[in-house]
């Protein structure tokens, strides 16, 4: 299998980055184009692993994309207002008073309660993260990266969608990001430095998605491969590709390699689920592991480096 980047080509489209995507609109306010993809992956979300001990779901991620965000903020040298509540105010009042300064990225956002997504009763408790941009007297107008631009939600559906009382990981409630400034050359070393950093915080990302393997050999519940084959395996993919093209720029070849190499594991790991094939792709998460052992020694490494990152 090649650890080169696929056909030498950058991958587009359509992927679940809510945040990233929500964050690259809010500096393309200053005429600031930085890739979603770059933004993904300066988060650091998707380094590592996460297991739901209730139902056995990985999330191939150690973070939280609220920490995440906070983080690559910092990389990219914005000035911005992160906060949450007060919980006494409501969505309304705090929007009237916040979106006077500019545009306000909201999340997590409970994606049940997001009334315009045709979808949305079939998804409770499901994270996402929006643009919120005006107001008027019946509720907030969004730019939605899952595909709805210009929707409109009304103020009882933002309160509860904005709580996320049913989101699964921690965070402040009414969560928002605000007043952010243009962004500046991102230093590799910081960048990698906090990679590092992740691992270091959440050791044995390779041991908790052998557990996923062992799991898969076992029966699998319609629930668990769903979520793998719909969400965690392709988004893995596509997050690795990302990651192989900032490690790319800051000259570490051999992690290039392994995340190239993860990408097309997880491509093959989803397409051996789609076809209830759950034991060989029990196999393919085993060499994925070995992937990610290499990657966090790799990052646990202090590398010093004088490149910048190509925005």
């Amino acid at each position: 299998m090649s650890g080169r980047r696929p056909g030498g080509m950058d991958y587009h489209g359509n992927v679940p980055y809510c945040y990233a995507n929500s964050l690259a609109m809010m500096l393309s306010v200053h005429g600031d184009r930085v890739r979603p993809g770059l933004i993904e992956a300066l988060t650091g979300v998707g380094l590592g692993a996460f297991r739901v001990p209730e139902d056995g779901r990985v999330f191939f991620s150690a973070i939280t994309p609220n920490q995440g965000l906070d983080a690559a903020l910092g990389l990219l040298g914005c000035e911005f207002t992160g906060t949450h509540g007060p919980d006494g105010t409501s969505a309304e009042e705090i929007l009237r008073k916040d979106l006077a300064t500019g545009p306000v990225l909201l999340g997590p956002l409970d994606m049940g309660h997001l009334t315009y997504v045709p979808f949305h009763r079939d998804v409770p408790g499901a994270d996402h993260y929006v643009v919120a941009y005006d107001i008027d007297d019946e509720g907030v107008f969004l730019h939605d990266p899952a595909g709805f631009p210009c929707a409109k939600l009304g103020f009882a559906d933002l309160e509860a969608a904005w709580r996320g009382e049913r989101v699964e990981y921690e965070h402040g409630v009414y969560q928002r990001w605000r007043e952010i400034g243009p962004s500046k050359e991102v230093d590799y070393s910081q960048a990698r430095a906090y990679f590092g950093e992740i691992y270091r915080e959440n050791p044995g990302a390779g041991d908790t998605i052998r557990l996923l393997a062992a799991d898969l050999r076992g029966p699998v519940t319609p629930d668990l491969a769903g979520f793998l084959t719909g969400f965690a395996l392709p988004l893995g993919a596509r997050r690795a590709l990302d990651f192989a093209v900032l490690f790319e720029q800051g000259g570490d070849t051999e992690l290039v390699t392994a995340k190239n190499t993860q990408a097309h594991l997880f491509a093959r790991a989803q397409a051996l689920g789609l076809r209830d094939r759950w034991a060989d792709a029990a196999g393919v998460l085993d060499e994925l592991a070995t992937c990610e052992d290499a990657i966090e020694r790799g990052l646990l490494i202090d590398k010093p480096s004088t490149r910048s990152i190509i925005r």
